[in-house]
C-alpha cells in the first residue's frame, strides 16, 4: 500500500508540473507574441487578460510547483519589462550618455502602462514564490530594475516605479544563507530586515529543501564586487522614500 501511494503522488506530482508547464507555456507565447506585434490592440487584450490571468496563476501556484519553470518564465517578462523601460527612457537616453543602456535598439517597442503595470506585478510575484539560481543572474535583473528605478514621476507611472521597487524587496527576500558553514553569509543572523513573517519562514524552508544556487547571492552582496552597486541601490532607496 506504502508503494502504491507513492507511486501515485509522484504520478500526481509529475501531472502538476505537466500542467504547470503547458500553462506557463502558453502564457510565455502570448507574451512574446506582444513583443513581435505590439499594436494597441494586442496590448489591450494582454493588460486585461492575458498578464491578469498569468498573475493570478503565479499567485495561486506554490514555490516548488514554480521553481523548476522559474528561468522559462522569467524570460518574457524580462524582455517586456526591457521595452517597458527603453520606450520610457529613450529621449533621457540620447541626451545623457552617462545612463546609456547596453543594446537598446533605436526604436524600441512601446509598451503600454498596462501592460508596463502588469509585468512588475507578474515579475514581482514570481521573485516572492522563487529564487535566483546564480549571481549573475542577480546581477543582471538588479540592473534592469535599477534602470526601471532610475525613472521619474514624468517618465513612468506611480504604479510602475512602485512595482518596480516592490521586485526589489521581494527579490532581497529571497535570500537566505547557504549550508556553507564557513561562508561569509553565516555573520548575517535572522530573517531580513524587510521580512514579512509567516510566509518567508514557509519560504525559506522551501529553498532549503530544494536546489541551492552554487554561489552564495548573500556572501556576492557582502563582497567588495557589489560595494558599487549595493550603494548605489540604497542612494536610490532614500530619494524614492524622502
Amino acid at each position: 500500500m506504502d508503494n502504491l501511494s507513492e507511486e501515485e503522488e509522484e504520478l500526481g506530482t509529475e501531472q502538476l508540473r505537466s500542467t504547470t508547464f503547458q500553462r506557463l507555456k502558453s502564457f510565455s507565447l502570448h507574451l512574446l507574441d506582444l513583443l513581435q506585434n505590439p499594436h494597441i490592440e494586442n496590448q489591450k487584450h494582454s493588460s486585461v487578460t492575458v498578464i491578469p490571468q498569468l498573475l493570478r496563476f503565479l499567485r495561486n501556484s506554490s514555490p516548488s510547483t514554480l521553481q523548476p519553470f522559474f528561468d522559462y518564465t522569467l524570460f518574457p517578462l524580462l524582455l517586456l519589462l526591457d521595452g517597458a523601460i527603453q520606450c520610457r527612457t529613450t529621449q533621457k537616453l540620447e541626451s545623457e550618455e552617462k545612463y546609456t543602456m547596453p543594446d537598446v535598439p533605436k526604436t524600441p517597442v512601446q509598451v503600454s502602462d498596462g501592460v508596463a503595470e502588469g509585468v512588475v506585478n507578474c515579475l514581482e510575484e514570481l521573485l516572492r514564490k522563487c529564487h535566483l539560481s546564480s549571481v549573475d543572474q542577480m546581477v543582471v535583473l538588479l540592473k534592469k530594475l535599477t534602470y526601471g528605478a532610475m525613472l521619474s514621476p514624468t517618465e513612468a507611472s506611480e504604479e510602475f516605479r512602485e512595482g518596480i521597487l516592490l521586485c526589489v524587496k521581494a527579490l532581497f527576500l529571497s535570500l537566505y544563507p547557504c549550508s556553507d558553514v564557513s561562508c561569509l553569509c553565516k555573520k548575517i543572523s535572522g530573517l531580513p530586515a524587510l521580512s514579512d513573517g509567516i510566509y518567508n519562514n514557509r519560504l525559506h524552508k522551501t529553498f532549503k529543501n530544494d536546489s541551492e544556487s552554487e554561489e552564495c547571492l548573500l556572501a556576492y552582496l557582502q563582497s567588495q564586487f557589489a560595494l558599487a552597486a549595493v550603494g548605489h541601490w540604497l542612494s536610490l532607496l532614500l530619494k524614492v522614500c524622502c
